[in-house]
């Protein structure tokens, strides 16, 4: 019999894996968080799996069977648009990726003003390419998961450029071009928002 033992530490993102074979050899091994996950998802039923994603930290929220919810606090970004590049305050944003095992199936996108857990109030994504509503318009990014990495194909997509022109999802509807240039100096402002849509605490259990 082999087992396994898995330590978790809150200051590394990693977890590691202690392998103990027949013979009491020991070997160590180091996993991302979400490599760890897809390993326990393939050892449960589906029917644990199902429902809403379950916490597992602040950075990538929660996951559950075909569905990751990731959090990206406001950071600077370069953004594209109509071959223009912006170094914009990206707000903070709480993303809902549903997934196969190889390709991102839909995104849905939010954010927030101030991050307090499961009670985080959540506001519809103020960017481009948001159809008026939480539905990330993808268009032709590139979709594809590559050796599990669902963070990194949620990153391409995010690096994609913008293609609509306009940015609905803010108090009084602008442009693509003032919108990013606003971006550069500013920070989103809870004034710059429609009415909150929802909590974390709806998406997660």
């Amino acid at each position: 019999m082999t087992q396994l033992i898995c330590r978790i530490d809150t200051k590394c993102p990693d977890v590691e894996l202690l392998q103990v074979k027949d013979n009491s050899e020991e070997i160590w091994k180091s996993l991302s968080l979400w490599e760890f996950y897809k390993i326990l998802q393939r050892k449960v039923p589906d029917e644990i799996s199902r429902g809403k994603p379950r916490m597992i930290d602040s950075t990538e929220i929660a996951a559950c069977n075909g569905k990751a919810v990731f959090r990206i606090p406001e950071h600077k970004r370069i953004v594209t648009y109509a071959g223009k590049a912006y170094r914009i305050n990206f707000p903070n944003a709480v993303y809902e990726v549903s997934h196969s095992e190889t390709r991102v199936i839909k995104i849905k996108a939010w954010t927030y003003i101030r991050w307090q857990g499961r009670e985080t109030v959540l506001y519809l994504m103020p960017m481009p390419n948001m159809t008026s509503s939480e539905n990330m318009c993808m268009g032709s990014a590139d979709r594809k998961i590559r050796k599990g990495q669902l963070h990194e194909a949620l990153d391409r997509i995010l690096d994609a450029a913008y293609t609509h022109d306009h940015v609905d999802n803010v108090k009084e509807q602008t442009s693509t071009h003032r919108w990013f240039a606003y971006l550069k100096k500013n920070h989103v402002k809870a004034t710059d928002l429609k009415k909150p849509v929802c909590k974390l605490s709806d998406l997660v259990e």
